[in-house]
């Protein structure tokens, strides 16, 4: 499921270029964010992450060359919910830039277990029904910053929107093969709660957040019996 959403972040509508030094820089806390706002921003927009892949995004420790970044950026986007636990300081240094939560409108989904119960579960955007707000938030964060691209980032979010609908009707139609006792999605990380809410599963994990990852004898057996079951 993880590399089907992924693969339609390489699908940017290109309108109308322009050249690196003539584009707004727009800053995103991570890499999906980056391939989210380069869908919408076409060629009008210069996007960049402020972490790298595979980087663990909740304790991210940023650094002297994240910070010189932000001197170009017109924007920060970034997830919200916690997520980002280190972007109030590195706001702090990076002086009076605008910032946008993409998870804004969201309702959020709380964590059940462990240090992080009760806090908002973050990983909105592994759901396509969710990524969708995440691209309407986008879409408007970038008028703001650039008023006379209003078409353009309009036309490209519905563009990518539709390929994200696509995939919604895809994943509903294949997990509707699936017997409802079987629906049971297994991860090492509770990151998949919005998908499994919005495309009927239940949920099972090792941990909740990644950056509490402790694979504890109880867990991996209560995992393992629900398994079972």
């Amino acid at each position: 499921l993880v590399l089907n959403i992924l693969s339609l972040t390489g699908c940017v509508n290109k309108n109308t270029y322009r050249p690196s030094s003539e584009r707004p820089f727009v800053l995103t806390t991570f890499t999906i964010l980056a391939d989210l706002a380069r869908n919408v921003a076409g060629d009008r927009l210069e996007v960049e992450s402020i972490t790298k892949p595979g980087a663990e995004i909740h304790s991210y420790q940023f650094t002297p060359s994240d910070i010189v970044k932000t001197k170009r950026a017109k924007l920060i986007l970034e997830n919200g919910l916690g997520l980002e636990a280190w972007i109030s300081k590195f706001i702090m240094s990076a002086g009076d830039i605008p910032k946008v939560k993409l998870t804004d409108g969201i309702k959020p989904l709380l964590i059940k277990e462990d240090v992080y119960a009760g806090k908002p579960n973050p990983h909105a955007w592994m759901s396509p029904k969710r990524a969708m707000n995440y691209v309407d938030n986008i879409v408007d964060a970038f008028i703001k910053i650039d008023p006379d691209g209003a078409l353009e980032y309009s036309s490209n979010a519905s563009t990518y929107k539709a390929k994200l609908e696509l995939l919604d009707k895809e994943l509903r139609d294949s997990l509707s093969l699936i017997p409802k006792e079987r629906k049971f999605l297994v991860t090492c990380e509770g990151a998949f709660t919005y998908l499994a809410k919005d495309y009927g599963m239940e949920e099972g994990y090792l941990w909740p957040v990644n950056s509490e990852s402790q694979v504890t004898p109880r867990r991996m057996v209560n995992l393992i019996n629900t398994i079972k079951e």
